[in-house]
């Protein structure tokens, strides 16, 4: 207590005593001095050692603090929060830290940060500007702001959605460089007599404010609100405002306190209104405006959510409105809802009237004087948001400092002129209403200027007159301004993409026809991209450099005067950064340079120095040159030199972007090559060549006489071409080449492209055009690369640097001779094989290497020769490839060397000597089959044997009708080109004929191009001797290379090889020894796979390509199986394929694990987002931008130990430090690292994102940051799934794994089988519509539920379905009632439809047999509840069934998942017991080693023993306890008994099951039940999974002291309406759904109230029979709501369940035991068969035989071994001719051979003995015909193929048919239109094929509905305005719906009668004729026809 509280307590003694005089009043309030500042508060800390901070005299941070403990400092801002990246360590000098003045936002920041919990607190950048995207952490709401920190109206976006994107939203320059009072004051200058408010010298409004022509003065507070009743008058003392800073709010809640109960607001630090209100007293709140005032709508009651309220500050014209509103006679501004401006305003004191800005600024011109008409406003000049400048005027304020720049002409409204002109270069032109440049009027200095008159057409506009011409051609949708719309489509495909404002495409936004449109955001041209595009036809302007968001980048440059400069993101000069030409640049970006960029600027100063050259990116490009010397050379990564890539001058440039390409084995130069190469050819041109072999400058030719020039470039020098006679040119000095001379011509073409040469003045591989920022490859010539262009902003294209090949060199040096020989060449630039001479009409074939093969030359006339089946050799090799053959493996003891005739052509029979087989060869040197014979047997006679592969698969082929046939050429090889006749498609091949992945083509498209490639030499040495055992088989990547390391199985050695095959002496190894390495690079992990596997007989070998990388498609060469793969090697889910079918089509690369992990974690704030290159692997250096960090990583994204460098540092060098795996992450050799380990494994960075993976290394579904507290749902690839980020403190989200769908499930279980139909699923695991099995070749289409659509199964060699439009979404002959949907094995077997397919077996409720066979095949196989494969149960024809007798509804054990999984070829699958758990001693077959596991499956350290070893001994390790969980499944239970189910590490799972009774609950952790969880057996299980419990379940789940009520809980947690407190005489009583006791309810004595109805209602009979006292154990009914009977009963005590009628009898055959699935009792009617069966029969009556699905049985027996037995149909007729007695049963299944009756036929059979009723018409497969007569009315209309009649389409007797050829509209269409001018009338929504949509809505009203296909509104279904839509699935129309639908329009026709089902009334009458008679509820008579009741008589009494 200090000596100022102590002299207060005196004062008030003083006062109490009386010693004060009594005129003095006065009030006493202890005061305690101490820090006021949040400074001094801090400095005032008292903790040892802790951090002090230092303030200055005024309570304010000193700039630099320091921490006097660890010798640390730093600056901070005005907010006492530290600058980044100033910190220094103890002992180096203090930073140095100028004063800053707090920003607007860091003033908020401070003042909420410091005092309101929850508030929002305002985020800035590192310069103390608002960040464009702001967040209310508590609401979790986003918006966009201003400059000014203003919210952007429209963006507010809620909790869960993802934010806005600000990008865009708000320019970058501030919306207002003045403060709100300068901003006000320059905004009423133009107002004689305003009010004009006075501002300080920061522009803040002073306490004090005067209106000078009134003389009033008054306060105002810190949140500028006028201070009530400080208003003064003229001639009264100014109002003093010392201390009067109590806002509105402030005022409200301190008055409000003093009253009980009152309401009193809430305020912010500044105080203001909290947007959220509430009354405490009463539990409401609603939102308020920035005055304080109730929002209309958001008050909600008391419990209901707080409403969300978005912060929005009162806007420029709410604040200018309140703060004159006190003033008498002020203009006081007029704002819409919104806040904004209105257009017009006025002062009502004056009467004046003026258009304004959205600025609030007064438009020249428009001020009217009282009395006059208003001015219009409409059309006033738009300004950008917040900005009282026009593009026009702020472009010229832009460049106002730049002397000689572009400065644009305004109007007075400040838009363009429409004619503009540069002073400094007299250049003039137009422009259009879209502010775009007119093309062709730029006129230069001393023209006259252009007539700017008429030039409004924009580009959009000229781009759509041009295309409108053109039939088909793409025409551009514009807006009403001219300027392209976002989205554009093309009508002829359908096809749609989104558009920059320019008109280009923004890549990855097409969709294919059908697709939804895509959503484009209407984003403008930045100001970056508007000055950029307007001045780039300006040669010298300066031009702004824009990145891909159309920002401008940090340093701008002006080409043509060599200054640099930075500038601001809004693009202005940053002052100081200017530097002249020649000077260095100002660093103008926080990013470090990097190494390139720093031995660039190094370079730059030094003359003839070595400058390197860098990419976007800063790194290094993999080819440098020095200008100076003309050498060239690849570079590392690191700019490291590339040992032996060193050209000199004049040579070209090395072949950087792989291998450096030599011609293997040549020595010769280009010239001595080509020399060479036509010295056969007499008369031909021969290059002349210098003594190093290079091309002389002037060549001639000596037949023709003509001379010519050639450049440094090896080009021909344009008009140097002399004849014969001439003098010779002169060549000295004409060294330009054509890249040089197009980069002259187009410099002079404003805007043109000019193209980039090198050193050399060859085109460089990748041009880009500086005037629209694409980017595209190009090849030698300088063409452009089909398909490598990029839009502005996108990454340049990675362009492999590819001289010309030989072909394509001749060719263009002699294109320009006449009579001379020009090589043919094909698309990738090689010699075509047959050559010919246009000026002689000679043709030969050539080598691949252009050389002429002897004797094939042709004179004129002659036909050509067949070069396909030349002897192809090696590039200057004379050797023929059985000769090289021999020479290669001469140096091989004991391998197999090819006998070669005088030719050197292979002999037809070979022999191996080593192992005495022999074997014939064909034609085509392929292996004859079958001619193999072992060492002591006659050798094979091979005469005759000489049919290929392609003519033998052709020979059998064409055997098959519809089958594909091979096509071969002359030589039976296969032609490249493959077609299959009856489908269309075509594709191309390889040389071996398989298919080449990416090239198969559609029907009616162009056949693929086609390349001839021959086999290699690798490919055909392999195949050559592949059927050889033990033979070497060399090794060949997918270009048919060989690869650097061979090895031979059989013997275990490996040596090197050269690019031809050749060994490379001195590096073979014998088995055992470590091979060479035979590459510069390190083995990739495909590469060491490879190694390993190419030693084990029959391993699988991976594949790799001649990077060393997997190839996406491998296969198992021993089992034939083949697969797709990830980058990893991973195999892709769901592509294996079994031997014999087509290989998977894996052209599409999928996401690598950098790609994957980046997509997972780049939507979280701050987090680690890896670098990948552009083959999506990861960058050798890795770098966090949140902290600085870098560090090295292996290719697999793993942190290099020892490489982590901190912030400042610079970054590692990660050359040569990358081993493959960190030692400290051992990986088991049975199961490699999950991506989710890999991760895991690879996060040392501390608080860094690390990922949460299950025991098996997956991710699990739910993903929490530990550091930020924000968690997740992810996929399995471990991204992240959208709208599902939830911030600190709010509960984890929900994420339930999405379950297979029903085409997965059945693609899983299906896919193990042979042969078997394996449906074809989407992305989203939806049915295709279009199926194909690939066994038979049939296609058919399917609906939504994988049924087959009758009438589209189409034959092998037929076209496929079209299969749109044609999806009823049930087959007619399966009626599906919406109660009670088909379950999966209902639908799987009621679509198998295609002959000899696998045809699941289902129970009587529709559920999978757990044994299923396949009848065709004769396999049987065990299958899980969802139908999947019990791995290991499959047995062949001909063994026992297996035993599948498990408990129903068991889910699989963890054991079990992973031994069902298919595998990679020889990978671990583990064991399980009986029981599904891990046997403790596990195996891998395929290596031998064995191991022991834990309970969870995990491998116990130590106990791995290898091949050969006797197993361990694998007994349960002693010392561990028992869980209690563990415990209590141990005991030894009696039969029957319950035991609880435990996890892997003994903890109780959340669902228990008690498998003998079906009964399944929650339990807590301690095993203890939740209640109101219990479900009965038969119905799904409940969900346990982490679904919060309910408040009934939480009050249940506690432990209450003995003797207190425990509520109980239905099975969704919610409270049973009757509650009871325990114990027989215990009170029960009604409760409502909150558990609140219903006041009169309590009984007492045993009796329990009756709660399920309104009190007065009287009791059902269900309900009484459930109300009354039962006996233990008692059976008692369960009833609906409404009272009635629920379908389904179960007597709980036995476990035992039926079905019953609606009266509560038991339908007999329903009742099932405990343990079984309950039966279907959904209410779907009994079929024909079952009543006639379910009926009690007279003794000896025959009763039908149904199937499970209640048809009929095709065959019937009357009963007893001698009764007779015959076939029906599906209506249960006998078949004719069919019946048989004495035991025999006819065969039926062959009877008939027709569909099931369609609905057209059924309906067509159902009034056949009907007289007069209309006969619908059917065609040949039973589908209702399109036109539809009826012949007693003679009326016609149309039909939808369901049949349904199309309204507007009928006509009447007498008049034509209607023409049903063209879909006419449906009724949704109809009515749709007929209502669309009624404002508010309810619109049907219809679907693409004119369909009801199944749910409907009604706008005006906020009411949706379910509607059958008819639109008929579906009872019960209807929801009103803030409930969620009715979940509507698509219900077809009844059989009786659909007759009626169609019969209504006809007059006088039978329109049958439909209960509220839809079925069929029992008694149906016509009026017309006034008959009756009895329907059964699908349509048929019952009785004869005769018997109907003819008019005037009784109807019939139909039961």
């Amino acid at each position: 207590m200090n000596m100022m509280f102590t002299l207060c307590l005196l004062l008030c003694a003083t006062l109490a005593l009386g010693k004060m005089p009594p005129e003095v009043s006065t009030v006493c309030v202890p005061v305690i001095s101490g820090p006021h500042t949040r400074c001094q508060r801090e400095a005032s800390v008292t903790v040892p050692g802790a951090f002090l901070s230092q303030c200055d005299p005024q309570g304010q941070y000193l700039p630099t603090q320091c921490w006097e403990a660890t010798g640390y400092c730093w600056c901070v801002n005005a907010a006492g929060e530290e600058v980044q990246g100033t910190r220094t360590p103890p002992g180096q000098p203090r930073p140095n830290c100028a004063v800053r003045p707090l920003t607007l936002c860091e003033q908020r920041r401070a003042s909420v940060t410091a005092t309101v919990a929850g508030a929002y607190v305002p985020q800035c950048d590192s310069q103390g500007r608002f960040l464009p995207t702001q967040c209310w952490e508590s609401t979790g709401q986003c918006w966009c702001v201003n400059a000014a920190g203003e919210m952007v109206p429209g963006t507010m976006t809620s909790q869960g959605q993802p934010r806005p994107n600000c990008a865009g939203s708000t320019p970058t320059l501030p919306g207002h460089p003045l403060t709100m009072c300068e901003w006000w004051r320059a905004g009423v200058s133009h107002l004689p007599g305003s009010f004009q408010p006075q501002c300080d010298s920061q522009g803040q409004f002073l306490p004090i404010q005067c209106w000078e022509a009134t003389g009033q003065c008054w306060c105002i507070n810190r949140a500028e609100e006028v201070v009530l009743g400080t208003l003064t008058p003229r001639g009264r003392p100014r109002p003093s405002c010392t201390g009067l800073s109590q806002t509105s709010c402030e005022r409200l809640r301190a008055s409000a306190s003093q009253v009980p109960g009152a309401y009193v607001p809430q305020c912010d630090s500044e105080g203001r209104f909290l947007p959220t209100q509430c009354r405490v007293s009463t539990g409401q709140c609603w939102c308020v405006n920035a005055a304080g005032d109730e929002v209309p709508g958001t008050l909600t009651s008391p419990g209901q959510t707080r409403p969300t309220c978005p912060v929005r500050l009162m806007t420029r014209c709410e604040f200018w409105s309140a703060s004159v509103s006190h003033l008498p006679g002020a203009y006081v501004p007029q704002c819409d809802s919104q806040g904004q401006f209105l257009p017009t305003q006025c002062r009502v004191s004056t009467g004046q009237c003026w258009c304004v800005t959205p600025a609030g600024e007064m438009v020249s011109g428009t001020l009217t004087s009282q009395g006059q008409p208003r001015p219009n406003c409409a059309g006033s000049t738009p300004t950008l948001p917040g900005h009282p400048l026009t593009m026009c005027e702020w472009w010229r304020a832009g460049v106002s400092h730049r002397p000689g720049s572009f400065q644009p002409q305004c109007d007075s409204q400040g838009q363009f002129l429409p004619i503009q002109c540069w002073e400094a270069t007299g250049q003039c032109w137009c422009i259009n209403r879209a502010e775009e440049v007119v093309l062709g009027t730029l006129t230069p200095r001393g023209r006259p200027r252009p007539s700017c008159t008429g030039l409004s057409q924009t580009s959009c506009e000229r781009l759509r007159a041009s295309a409108s011409q053109v039939p088909g051609a793409y025409v551009p949708q514009c807006d009403s301004e001219g300027r392209f719309l976002p989205t554009q489509c093309r009508v002829s495909t359908g096809q749609c993409w989104c558009v920059n404002a320019a008109g280009d495409e923004v890549p990855g936004t097409l969709t294919s026809p059908g697709q939804t449109r895509p959503t484009c955001p209407v984003r403008l041209l930045t100001r970056c991209e508007f000055w950029s595009a307007s001045v780039s036809h300006l040669p010298g302007a300066y031009i702004p450099q824009c990145d891909s968001q159309g920002s401008f980048f940090p340093t701008q440059c002006w080409v043509s005067t060599g200054q640099c400069w930075c500038v601001t993101p809004a693009g202005e000069v940053v002052p100081g950064t200017v530097t002249p030409a020649g000077q260095e640049r100002h660093s103008c970006t926080d990013r470090p340079q990097t190494l390139c960029e720093e031995r660039r600027t190094a370079g730059a100063t030094v003359a003839g120095a070595y400058v390197p050259q860098c990419d976007s990116q800063g790194q290094f490009l993999p080819t440098q040159c020095r200008v100076s010397t003309g050498q060239c050379w690849c570079v590392t990564p690191a700019g490291e030199m590339v040992s032996g890539t060193l050209t000199p001058q004049g040579q070209p440039r090395p072949n950087c972007a792989g291998s450096t390409p030599t011609l293997p084995g040549h020595p010769l130069t280009m010239c001595e090559w080509w020399r060479a190469g036509v010295s056969h050819l007499p008369g031909s041109f021969q290059p002349q060549c210098d003594s190093q072999g290079q091309f002389l400058p002037i060549q001639c030719w000596e037949a023709t006489g003509q001379c010519w020039c050639i450049n440094r470039a090896e080009e021909v020098v344009l008009g140097t071409l002399t004849p014969r006679g001439q003098p010779r040119p002169s060549c000295t000095g004409l060294s330009q080449t054509s890249c040089e001379r197009l980069r002259a011509s187009a410099s002079q073409v404003p805007g043109a492209y000019v193209p980039q040469c090198d050193s050399e003045g060859r085109f460089l591989p990748t041009q880009c055009r500086v005037s629209t920022g694409q980017c595209w490859c190009v090849n030698a010539a300088g063409d452009e690369v089909p398909g490598t262009l990029t839009s502005p902003g996108q990454t340049r294209p990675t362009c492999p640097v590819r001289l010309m090949t030989r072909c394509e060199f001749w060719s263009a040096s002699v294109s320009h001779l006449p009579g001379a020989y020009v090589p043919q060449c094909d698309s990738q630039g090689q010699f075509l094989p047959t050559q010919c001479r246009v000026s002689t009409g000679q043709c030969w074939c050539v080598t691949p290497a252009g050389e002429m093969v002897s004797g094939t030359l042709t004179p004129q006339g002659q036909p050509r020769p067949n070069c396909a089946g030349s002897t192809p050799t090696l590039p200057s090799h004379p050797l023929t490839m059985c000769e090289w053959w021999r020479a290669g493996v001469s140096h091989r003891p004991g391998s197999f060397q090819p006998q070669c005739d005088s030719q050197g052509q292979f002999l037809p029979i070979q022999c191996w000597e080593a192992t005495g087989q022999c074997w014939c060869i064909n034609r085509a040197e392929e292996v004859v089959l079958g001619t193999l014979t072992p060492r002591g047997q006659p050798r094979p006679s091979c005469t005759g044997l000489s049919q290929t592969s392609c003519e033998r698969l052709r020979a059998s082929a064409s055997q098959v009708p519809g089958a594909y046939v091979p096509q071969c050429d002359s030589e039976g090889r296969f032609l490249p080109t493959q077609c299959r006749v009856s489908t269309g498609q075509c594709w191309c091949v390889n040389a071996a004929g398989d298919e080449v992945p990416g090239t198969l083509t559609s029907p009616g498209q162009t056949r693929p191009t086609c390349p001839v490639r021959l086999l290699t030499r690798c490919e055909f040495w392999s195949a050559s001797v592949s059927h050889l055992p033990g033979a070497y088989i060399p090794q060949c990547d997918s270009q048919g290379s060989f690869f650097p390391t061979q090895c031979w199985v059989s013997t275990g050695q490996c040596w090197c090889v050269t690019p031809a095959g050749e060994v490379v002496p001195g590096t073979v190894t014998p088995a055992g020894q470590e091979r060479h390495s035979c590459t510069d690079r390190p083995q990739t992990l495909c590469e060491e796979r490879r190694t390993a596997g190419a030693t084990v007989a029959g391993a699988y070998v991976p594949q790799c390509d001649s990077q060393g990388q997997f190839l996406p498609t491998q296969c198992w060469e021993s089992t034939g199986q083949c697969w797709c793969v990830n980058a990893a090697g991973e195999m892709v889910p769901g592509t294996l394929t079994p031997q014999g079918q087509p290989r998977p089509s894996c052209a599409d690369r999928p996401q690598t694990r950098c790609e994957l992990w980046r997509a997972s974690v780049s939507q979280l704030p701050g987090a680690y987002v890896p670098q990948c290159d552009a083959q999506g692997q990861f960058l050798p250096t890795q770098c966090r931008v949140s902290t600085g960090q870098c560090w090295c990583v292996t290719p697999a994204g793993e942190v290099v130990s020892g490489t982590l460098t901190s912030q400042g540092q610079p970054r590692p060098t990660c050359t040569g430090v990358l081993p493959p795996y960190p030692p400290t992450v051992p990986t088991l050799p049975d199961r490699p690292q999950t991506l989710c380990e890999q991760r895991r494994a690879s996060v040392t960075v501390a608080g860094a994102y690390v990922p949460q993976c299950d025991s098996q290394g997956q991710f699990l579904p739910t993903q929490c940051w530990e550091s930020t507290g924000q968690c997740w749902c992810v996929n399995a690839a471990g991204e992240m799934v959208p709208g599902t980020l939830t911030p600190q403190g709010q509960p984890r989200p929900s994420c339930a794994d999405r379950p297979q769908t029903r085409c997965e499930l059945w693609r899983a279980s299906v896919s193990h089988l042979p042969g078997a139909y394996v449906p074809q699923c989407d992305s989203q695991g939806q049915f295709l519509p279009t199926q194909c099995r690939v066994s038979t070749g049939q296609c058919w289409c399917v609906t939504p539920a994988g049924e087959v659509v009758s009438g589209t199964l189409t034959s092998q060699g037929q076209p496929r379905p079209t299969c749109t439009g044609v999806l009823p979404p049930y087959p007619p002959t399966v009626p599906t009632l919406p109660d009670r949907p088909q379950t999966l094995c209902e639908q799987r077997r009621a679509s198998g439809t295609v002959a000899g397919a696998y045809v699941p077996q289902c129970d009587s409720q529709g559920q999978f047999l757990p044994t299923q066979c396949q009848e065709s095949t004769g396999q049987c196989w065990c299958v899980t509840p969802a139908g999947e494969v019990v791995s290991g149960t499959l047995t062949p024809q001909g063994q026992p069934r297996p035993n599948c007798a498990v408990s129903p509804g068991r889910p699989l054990t963890k054991c079990q998942k992973e031994a069902s999984k298919t595998p990679l070829p020889g990978a671990y699958l583990p064991q399980c017991d009986p029981q599904g758990q891990y046997l403790p001693t596990q195996c891998w077959g395929s290596t031998g080693y064995c191991w022991c596991v834990t309970a969870a499956g995990e491998e116990v350290q130590g106990t791995r023993t290898p091949p050969g070893q006797p197993r361990p001994n694998c007994a349960v390790s002693p010392g561990r306890p028992l869980t209690k969980c563990q415990k209590e499944a141990s005991k030894t239970p009696l039969p029957g008994a319950y035991l609880p189910q435990c996890d892997p590490q003994g903890r109780y799972l959340p669902t228990q099951c008690w498998g003998s009774t079906g009964y399944c609950w929650c339990v807590t952790a301690a095993g203890e039940e939740v209640q109101g969880t219990r479900t009965p057996p038969g119905q799904l299980g409940p969900n346990c999974a982490g679904r919060p419990l309910t408040k009934c379940q939480k009050e249940a789940s506690e432990t209450p002291p003995s003797g207190v009520y425990v509520p109980q809980c239905d099975p969704q947690g919610q409270y049973l309406p009757t509650q009871c407190a325990g114990g027989f005489t215990a009170p029960c009583w009604c409760v409502n759904s909150a558990g609140q006791e219903t006041p009169g309810t309590r009984t007492f004595g045993g009796q329990r109230p009756n709660c399920a109805v309104s009190p007065g209602r009287p009791l059902t009979k269900c309900q009484k029979e459930a109300s009354k006292t039962p006996l233990p154990g008692a059976y008692l009914p369960q009833c609906d709501p409404q009272g009635r009977y629920l379908p389904t009963q179960c007597w709980g005590s036995t476990g035992y369940c039926w079905c019953v009628t609606a009266a509560g009898e038991e339908v007999q055959g329903t009742r099932t035991p405990p343990g079984q699935l309950g039966p279907n009792c959904a209410g779907r009617p009994l079929t024909k068969c079952q009543k006639e069966a379910s009926e009690t029969p007279p003794s000896g009556v025959y009763v039908p035989q149904c199937d499970p699905q209640g048809q009929y049985l095709p065959t019937q027996c009357a009963g007893g071994f001698t009764a007779p037995c015959w076939c029906v149909n599906s209506a249960g007729q006998e078949t004719p001719g069919t019946r048989t007695f004495g035991g025999q049963r006819p065969n039926c299944a062959g009877v008939c051979v027709c569909h099931p009756q369609t609905r057209c036929e059924q309906w067509r059979a159902s009034v056949v003995a009907i007289r007069g009723v209309y006969h619908p018409q059917c065609d040949s497969q039973g589908q209702f015909l399109p036109s539809q007569c009826s012949v007693s009315t003679r009326y016609c209309w149309c039909v939808t193929p369901a049949g349904v009649a199309i309204p507007r389409t009928l006509t009447a007797p007498g008049q034509p048919r209607p023409d049903c050829s063209v879909r006419p509209q449906t009724f949704c269409e109809y009515w749709k239109s007929s209502v669309s001018p009624q404002p508010g009338a309810y619109s049907p929504q219809c679907d693409s094929e004119g369909q009801f949509l199944p749910t409907q809505c009604w706008g005006s009203t906020g009411r949706c509905w379910c509607v059958t296909a008819a639109g008929d509104g579906i009872s019960d279904t209807e929801t009103v305005p803030g409930q969620p839509r009715p979940n509507c699935a698509v219900v077809p129309l009844t059989f009786c719906q659909l007759w009626r639908n169609n019969m209504t329009p006809l007059p006088g026709a039978f329109i049958p009668e439909c209960d509220s089902h839809g079925q069929f009334k029992a008694t149906q009458c016509w009026p017309s004729y006034g008959m009756c008679w009895c329907f059964d509820p699908i349509g048929d008579i019952i009785g004869d026809p005769g018997t109907m009741t003819s008019p005037g008589n009784p109807r019939p009494t139909c039961e």
